[in-house]
This record gives structure tokens, sequence and C-alpha cells, in this order.
């Protein structure tokens, strides 16, 4: 600052004196040209420049040389100029050198660096799955985060999704190094970040065009990153672009009246700045392409996710997210020359309301903070992915599973009207149908998948897989052991609720040969042979119907296929007696609980899927009371647990009104469903030891404890408890086990035989350690706990990692040591309800004693 000063005053300096001489030259040279005396005087003026200190007035003395000029040849506006620039340099050039601070321009500023197209090694970033793919061959799912930032959302997800692998891309390299850094940090073995910039997707001739869009040219680095994934093995099940920032962030919280190019913007204001950017006018249209999801990334997304994988966007601009939507939906038609198939559906056809991954990211809480809405949306994959070559996978082209000639064959059987290829986004039609693969068998299902249940005639949800193969390890498992006792030579299963009828063919396909894995593995000295399984189908739809038996018909299922009703399941199930029944309604399962306990035979299992958890989880606690008959709070820690015990109790309910009792074989909870498996036992007498085993329970918050009640047990929703706590009254709720471990360990071994690599077998697994500590010292059932809650109450800051606890509590069980006054502690698990949650059988109290240990 001092510098420029003296600079600015030598030059002012230097520019008085020069005006001085030029001045008295003008002067004199004024006095040359005067005209001699007695002539006529020229038409002269004076100079109106001002010299020295305007405040004086003093103006030159000079003439001007005509009317039409105010300024004399010295003052005139050339002549100034060129005297301020001489002076500004010789006030250079005698000035001290001084390095000059410059400004960085906005394009400088907003610039990338220039990243090579990761190509991803799949088998040195998950080295486990990779040497299971290359010895068995099964693919492992993986999801790829495009612009992780700082990866607090892909690590979150790791650590919640144990059977999924997480792989985030970002640009800048520290970035990446300190999420890797994080990862090693956390022991996670299913997440990992790579450096790469897979925004600039190509030019605009490419894209409008067609051509090269799936190509292994430079101009396609996400197609060739998500080809290289699923060459290692991996099965895209989602890709996920969440708040691209497509400005400098100094730029997005400051922004400026004018673009790159000194133009003005139209305006002040960051939302009508950012509105610019979203629709690529002006010179920020090439910031647009470099920093978005552009349509050959949306082609290359569409072309390698598999059948149900998800793409998910997201943006806190309504701009940037509906040029998001566009180019996605202009993404999904280009082909290599030709258009072809468009593979994505949008799941809701209004923007989604909340966090579609399930967790919320870090501008997800800022938004929420500041009240700020968020626009999201969820395409949905159907079809096959492209075929990969064994040299190039990008350059194949994409197809659907459904020929024109099968389309048509089915729309006439079913009374549609179009093919399958016509329905697209929002305005598919009620019979359009589309061809997918699971399990072994090719279904016809509704082209709108998840977009409207309980509304679309053969509705199919690729997101409750796990539902299915848990059904299906359900009834290998009562084949191989419950039914097995009861020497029959056949086994009847109903799915009561069939839609497509996607489980039944499971079931006809898969569960012979699963129940048979079932039985080696927990009972290998049987030889007693199993009963053949024969499946029932019924829906109340007659369209679900004619689907159902094109389906059969199709996989060529007709022997195993007993029958496909058209009836309401409750009235089918009063008039015929099935030995495994699955209950999977549009909403609560309550009103088919009595129809199905009703008819159940002695040895039988019924199998359950409530997908009403806003009302099991005490979200809406009057709707689970009015439906189920308990009540649930959400704000007890152990809410699904107590959601699902809730259903359980409806179920010893509803059995002992028609002389039945029901022991709970395995329970599995998840966000969006809870999966039982019950069985029955016919008579008085185990009807009353059922209800003994339905109670309520008292949670007293300060001391984390479940106190199960007597009959005596108060009605009041809250209640004081020792100590002086205010305590939330549950129930009634059942208080027995909920996890039998033989039954537990027979669906794994049948899920290792018939879907090794589905999203169940990993939660059973967890629900297998769960099985050993499900009930306390006294017989009645444990709840999990929170190791954060338990550090806070013993007064350890810096709390325990959850493995470290688990072991120390494992060794006390052993008898490697012993609790406080002697007492044994019992043994741990980690629960499948939530993450970072233990079961013990010893309950808070030996958490606690780990701890402080």
């Amino acid at each position: 600052g001092r510098a420029a000063s003296r600079r600015c005053r030598a030059a002012r300096q230097m520019c008085a004196t020069s005006a001085a001489d030029a001045a008295s030259a003008a002067q004199e040279r004024d006095a040359r040209a005067a005209p001699a005396p007695g002539g006529r005087p020229p038409a002269l003026s004076r100079c109106e420049h001002l010299c020295g200190d305007p405040a004086a007035g003093r103006r030159c003395k000079s003439a001007t040389e005509g009317a039409h000029t105010r300024t004399c040849s010295a003052h005139a506006p050339e002549a100034l100029a060129e005297i301020r620039t001489r002076s500004y340099a010789q006030a250079e050039a005698t000035a001290p050198a001084e390095p000059r601070r410059r400004h960085r321009r906005l394009e400088t500023a907003c610039a990338r660096p220039s990243h090579a197209p990761p190509a991803v090694d799949v088998c040195a970033l998950f080295p486990c799955r990779a040497a299971a793919f290359a010895e068995t061959g099964a693919r492992w799912p993986l999801h790829v985060d495009l612009g992780c930032a700082k990866g607090g959302l892909v690590l979150a997800l790791a650590a919640a999704r144990a059977d999924t692998c997480f792989l985030g891309v970002e640009f800048r390299s520290e970035l990446v190094e300190a999420a890797n850094e994080l990862v090693r940090e956390r022991g996670l073995a299913n997440a990992a970040f790579v450096v790469g910039d897979v925004a600039a997707e190509g030019s605009d001739d490419a894209v409008a065009s067609g051509f090269g869009a799936l190509t292994d040219e430079p101009s396609s680095p996400l197609c060739r990153l998500l080809a290289s994934a699923r060459r290692g093995g991996a099965e895209i099940v989602g890709v996920s672009v969440l708040f691209p920032s497509p400005l400098n962030p100094r730029r997005r919280e400051n922004p400026k009246t004018s673009n790159r190019d000194g133009s003005s913007n139209g305006g002040t204001g960051d939302a009508r700045y950012m509105r610019r950017v979203a629709d690529g006018s002006g010179a920020n249209r090439r910031l647009k392409t470099q920093r978005l999801l552009t349509p050959v990334g949306a082609r290359a997304v569409s072309a390698h996710l598999t059948c149900g994988g998800e793409l998910h966007v997201a943006s806190d601009y309504e701009g940037i997210a509906t040029s998001l939507c566009a180019a996605v939906r202009q993404g999904d038609r280009l082909g290599v020359g030709e258009p072809c198939p468009s593979r994505l559906r949008e799941r809701n056809a209004v923007w989604e309301a909340s966090p579609t991954l399930g967790l919320p990211t870090e501008r997800d809480r800022v938004c929420q903070v500041e009240w700020r809405p968020v626009w999201r949306k969820v395409w949905v994959a159907i079809g096959t992915p492209q075929e990969l070559s064994p040299t190039s996978g990008d350059n194949a082209g994409d197809r659907l599973v459904a020929t024109s000639h099968e389309s048509a064959e089915i729309q006439g059987s079913l009374g549609g009207d179009g093919p399958v290829g016509d329905a697209t986004g929002s305005g598919v039609g009620a019979g359009a149908t589309v061809l997918v693969r699971e399990g072994g068998c090719e279904l016809r299902v509704s082209a709108r998948l998840a977009s409207s249940p309980g509304g679309t005639a053969g509705f199919f949800n690729p997101r409750m897989r796990a539902n299915r193969e848990f059904a299906l390890a359900a009834l290998a498992a009562a084949t191989a052991l419950r039914l097995r006792e009861s020497g029959q030579p056949t086994a009847h299963a109903l799915d009561a609720c069939a839609a497509s009828g996607a489980l039944g063919l499971r079931w006809a396909t898969q569960g012979q040969s699963a129940a048979a894995a079932a039985a080696r593995a927990v009972r290998p000295l049987d030889t007693r042979p199993l009963p053949e399984i024969r499946v029932h189908l019924n829906d109340l739809d007659e369209q679900c119907v004619r689907l159902c038996e094109v389906n059969v018909t199709a996989n060529g299922l007709s022997t195993r296929v007993e029958a496909v009703h058209a009836r309401d399941c409750r009235a089918l199930l009063c008039e015929r007696v099935f030995d495994f029944v699955h209950l999977d309604p549009f909403g609560s399962v309550a009103p088919q609980l009595d129809a199905a306990f009703g008819s159940a035979p002695h040895g039988s299992v019924v199998s359950l899927t409530a997908t009403d958890t806003a009302a099991i989880y005490g979200i809406y606690p009057r709707v689970g009371l009015r439906l189920y008959g308990a009540r649930v709070s959400r704000r007890v820690p152990a809410f699904r647990e107590c959601g699902a015990r809730a259903l359980a109790a409806a179920c010893v309910y509803a059995a002992a009104r028609h002389g039945r009792g029901v022991s709970v074989l395995r329970v599995a909870a998840t966000e969006h469903f809870v999966s039982m498996a019950v069985g029955v036992r016919r008579g008085m007498r185990h009807a009353d030891a059922s209800l003994d085993r339905v109670r309520r329970c008292r949670y007293a918050p300060r001391t984390d404890t479940y106190d199960w009640l007597g009959e005596e047990a108060p009605s009041e929703e809250y209640a004081e408890v020792a100590g002086g706590d205010q305590g939330e009254m549950l129930g009634p709720l059942w208080s027995g086990p909920i996890f039998d471990a033989e039954w537990v360990r027979a669906e794994c071994a049948a899920l290792e035989e018939a879907a090794p690599d589905g999203p169940a077998i990993g939660i059973l697994r967890k629900v297998a350690m769960e099985a050993s500590c499900d009930e306390g010292d006294e017989g009645d059932a444990c709840f999990y706990h929170e190791v954060h809650s338990a550090s806070r109450r013993v007064g350890v800051t810096d709390a325990p990692r959850l493995a470290r606890v688990l072991e120390r509590i494992n060794e006390r069980a052993r008898g490697r040591g012993g609790g406080e006054g002697g007492r044994a502690c019992a043994a741990a698990a980690a629960t499948h309800f939530e993450a970072g949650r233990i079961r013990s059988a010893g309950g808070a109290r030996a958490i606690e004693d780990a701890i402080r240990s």
C-alpha cells in the first residue's frame, strides 16, 4: 500500500510539471500568433482546463484554436493521456522493486485438476470379495458415489451395510487420502476411495449424435469405471450424484454481478446466479458441463446398473436438480448409432421427501438446519445390464431381456395396451410389463416396478429381494426340521399375496435344494426323506393371476406349482389347510392373522412380512395400538425390537383365540419391513403357555434397563421406577426368545445354497450370533443396548470400540474373568437391528462392567 502511494504521488508531480511546461510553450506560441495592432482579432477563446488545486479555480491562460474546442493543444484529452502514461512509466522505473499482487480470474479459481479417467482395480480395493468371485463366480454388490468429497456418507453407509461395498470417487486427491486414512482407522473392509474426474463426459457433438457414448474413448471415463468394476466381479447396485457443486465455493457463497468475461449476469443474488448456471446460459455453460452429470455419464450408469439398481440424484438448487433429471432422461435413450430402449424408471413421479439412501449427508443436515428445500430423485433400472466383452466391455449394445414379439404376446394375454418398450417414465400403462431375472427365474412383472406398490397389477419391488430370500429360507428350514418330523410325503406352501409370483417361483425352483442343504447342515444323521414341496399361488387381482400363470408356464414349473388361486386369502385359508403360509400384504398384516392361525395344523409354520414399520416402530403409536393392540414408543432405544415383539404378541393372541400356541423362530427387522417366522402348536396347553410369555415392559432411561411386569402391571403410559426415574410403559410384548439357534442355522445353510450373494445372508449371519445371547439369566428376553450411552453412564468419556467390548464380555462369559462380587457375565453379540448396538444376556450391567475394565 505504501509503495503504491509513493508511485501515485510521483506520477501526480510529474503530471503537474509536464502540464506547466506545456502551458508555457502554448502561451508563447499564442503570443507569436497574435495579429498586428489595428487588425481584426481571431475568433479565439480561453482554455477551460483547471490548473493546480481545482478549488482555487485557476484556469489555463492559453487560447484555443477555434470556437468548437474547449481546451488548448497542451490540455487536449489525447495529450493528457500521453503525459499520464509517460509519467507512470517514469514512476515505475524510479520506485523500488516490489512483487505485485495478482487476482485470480474466475476460470482460474474454478479450474479442476486434470486426472486420468480412473481404471478401478477392484481386486486391489476389495481383495476378499474379488477372491470369492474368482473361486465361486458369485458377484457382490457395489455402490458408487460420484463426487464423494470428504466421504462421510460412504463411511456411514459402509458401517451400516456390511454386505455391500462402497466406492467413492473424488477429483481432489487430498480429500481422497484423508478418507482412505479414515477407512484404515475404522477397519472398514467394504469401503474405498479413488481419485478421478468423471464429470467431463465428452463433447457436445458426441452427445448429440449418440456415437462414442459407450466406447473406450477418453471422453467416457465413467463408463470405463463401471465396466472395469464389473469385470472385477462387482454388481453395480447403486450410483449416487448428491449435491454437485458447479461453481467455485467462494463464488457460490459471495456471488458477483458479472460473469467471467465481465458481462452482467442479469442481477445479483445466489439464487439468480445458480439458475443461470443450471440452465447453461452465458459464459457459465462450460462450468455446467464440467461439474454436473452429463447425458453420456447417465447412459453409462443406465448400461451398467444391475436389475433393480438405483441412481440417486439430489441438489438444494432446483435448477441444478432439474438439469440433472434432464441429463438422465436424455442419456437413458442414447445408444451406439441409434436410440435403444431405456432402462431407468422413476421411482416416484414427484420429488422424494427424505434422503433416499437412508442416511443424511452433511449437506442434508445443513439444509435441515437452514430450512432449505432439497430436490431428490431416484431411478430404478429394469432389464439386464449390457454384456461385457473380454477386452472391451463398453462397446457392446445395451439390450433389454424382453423382445418385441414376446412383449406383444404377453400383452395380448394380459389385456395390456402396449409393448414393453413403450413403458417409459411416469406414463407407463397399467398393463406394461418387463422381464427380470431373480433366483434362476425369468419373471414378467409390471414395468412400473416400485413406483406404485399396491396399485399396480404384477407389482415387483427389487429392493424387497432380501424379504423374498427370508421367506425362501424359512420354507427350507420348515421342510428340513418341523415338516420332516411329521413324516408326510408332501408339504403344501402358500404365497397368499403372490402379485407376479416371484416368491412362489423361487420356492418351486430353489426350495427343494435349499431344504436338503439345511437338513445336511443341522441334522446330518437324520435319514428320513424330505417332503416334496408343492407351491400354491394366490392373489385377489385377476390380472395378477394371469401374470402368475404366464410366469409359471414360461419357466416350466407347472409340475411343481400345484395351483394358482384367485381368491381372498382369508377365505382360501379357511377352506384349505397349508403346511407353510407366507403373508406379505400391502400394508398391515394384522387383518390376515386370524385366518392364518385359525386353520394352521400342528407343526406348521407361518411366515409374516409387515411393511407398516411406521406403526410397528412407534412413529405413529396410536396406529400401532389400533392394529396390533400394543404400545411402542420411538423414544425407547430398542424401538425396533419392541415393534417386532409387539407383532409377535399379536400373533400369540390371534393363535390363542383358535386354541393354538406359537413360538417365534426368527425375526429379521430392517428399515423397510419386519420378517418373522412363527411355529404353530395345537392345544390349549400350548396356547396358555404362549399367553404367559406376553407381558408388559417398563423401560428406565436413566439406567437403560427393561423390567418385565406381571398381569398387575399399571396401564399408565409413564410410571415411576426405582431411583425416581420416569419410565416408559410398553406392551403387551412377547417376552420369550425371538431367535431359535437351530432354526437360524438351517436358514443360513439354505441361503448359502440358494442365494450366497444375496442381501439376506449377511443379516442372517448376524442373527445367528444374536441367537446365542437372546435369553437372560432369569429366562426373560434381553434387549440390545448402545455402547456410547453405557460409557456416559459409567463416566467414560472415550467410548471403547464395539469389538473390544464384545471381546471383553465374551472372555468373562468363558470364565476368564468375573464381574463385581464374583458375578459371572453372559455372552454378547452385535445386533442386526441397528449398527453400533450390543445384545447381552447380562443386560446393560454386563456392558458397563466391560467398559469399566
